[in-house]
């Protein structure tokens, strides 16, 4: 297999005919329809999900019901059956609770703790997974916030002023949520047996189990959304060029709706490899965006190699001694780890009498 050969994406001015040709044929088109609105201006209003009063918009949008160029990657929504907004971090899911997008922030809770109760009696708590943001960095924890450790399967009566339920693992055992600051914390951790889980909660104010289920803080980097808002356009993402785009009720624009925003109708997009001896040439004679991507090979020419892609490798848990004793690899995303699915039952790691039982 060849090596993938990197290629820079350079926008170009350029003056050939037909060029010009292109430009009057787009103008043309634009009178002609000039009196309909942009469908994506349209596909892209505010939404909500159902029974929930939360306008869903730029960066996010809901999964199902606005397409993913109404919003940015890493910032997609779904809908509880109860019409709560959830956001999908690392593989839990959290409530949205409300969305400030003037400072680009937003409160969500776990939604594993939506049943707690202030009283400490609410449902038991299946082991949840540490707070763990994508690496993509989308998202951040917001300033001023306190971190809390959930501690699984405790006895005794000792600190019940902390328990926030039973553990489903063992319902006669509780759930304690202490804060990180806490002087009881390695007492704790001495006298409970099961896991061990970080959070984070935005105060305490109306005691633990209230702060777990109000949540915490997230703030969000992302295209400001602003400026194109403020010219009656709505946000968007353009997935093939990988760019933020303003869509207007006349057309697509770059940053915002008006006839001072730039067409980019007569430039073009060049790409070279990157050994190619005329990349400073044209660096320097290009004014906009520079973007790094690779392709498999350039067979067909550059246009068929970027459609046609490259090769990614991955790094998961290895399916084969599963599959060789006849079962079908799967994942436990509540306790993160790897499973064999057979026909007697689920195993840890391959089907057969010698493999460890998962308990009941």
């Amino acid at each position: 297999m060849m090596n993938p050969n990197t290629q820079f994406f350079i926008l170009k001015p350029l003056y050939f005919r037909i060029t010009n040709s292109y430009i009057i044929i787009f103008y043309l088109l634009a009178q002609i329809t000039s009196s309909q609105v942009d469908p994506k201006f349209t596909a892209c209003a505010p939404k909500t999900c159902p029974n929930n009063n939360q306008s869903i918009s730029f960066p996010f949008y809901i999964q199902g019901t606005q397409l993913p160029y109404c919003g940015s990657p890493g910032f997609e929504i779904s809908c509880a059956p109860d019409g709560s907004p959830t956001l999908n971090l690392s593989h839990t899911q959290y409530l949205i609770h409300q969305i400030f997008y003037q400072n680009q922030s937003l409160r969500v809770s776990n939604a594993a703790f939506s049943t707690l109760q202030s009283n400490a009696t609410g449902g038991c708590l299946v082991p949840t997974q540490n707070l763990t943001l994508p690496p993509s960095n989308e998202f951040r924890v917001a300033p001023n916030q306190t971190g809390m450790v959930l501690f699984y399967g405790c006895d005794g009566p000792s600190l019940h002023e902390h328990r926030v339920g039973c553990s489903a693992e063992n319902q006669t055992s509780s759930v304690l949520a202490l804060d990180k600051r806490d002087e009881n914390i390695s007492f704790v951790a001495e006298n409970c047996t099961g896991a061990v889980v970080d959070t984070v909660v935005e105060d305490g104010i109306g005691g633990v189990a209230e702060a777990l289920r109000k949540g915490f803080l997230l703030s969000w980097t992302a295209s400001n959304c602003s400026v194109c808002n403020s010219t009656g356009g709505r946000c968007g993402f353009d997935s093939d060029m990988y760019t933020f785009r303003c869509y207007c009720t006349d057309r697509v624009h770059s940053a915002k709706c008006g006839p001072d925003d730039p067409e980019n109708q007569t430039s073009s997009v060049l790409a070279l490899d990157k050994r190619d001896e005329n990349i400073s040439f044209v660096a320097e004679n290009c004014t906009g965006a520079v973007v790094d991507t690779v392709v498999e090979d350039g067979i067909g020419g550059v246009a068929e190699a970027l459609r046609k892609g490259f090769l990614l490798s991955w790094t998961a848990s290895n399916c084969s001694v599963c599959n060789s004793t006849g079962g079908r690899c799967g994942f436990d995303s509540d306790m993160y780890t790897f499973r064999c699915y057979c026909t007697d039952r689920v195993h840890s790691a391959k089907c057969g009498p010698d493999d460890p039982e998962l308990g009941p």
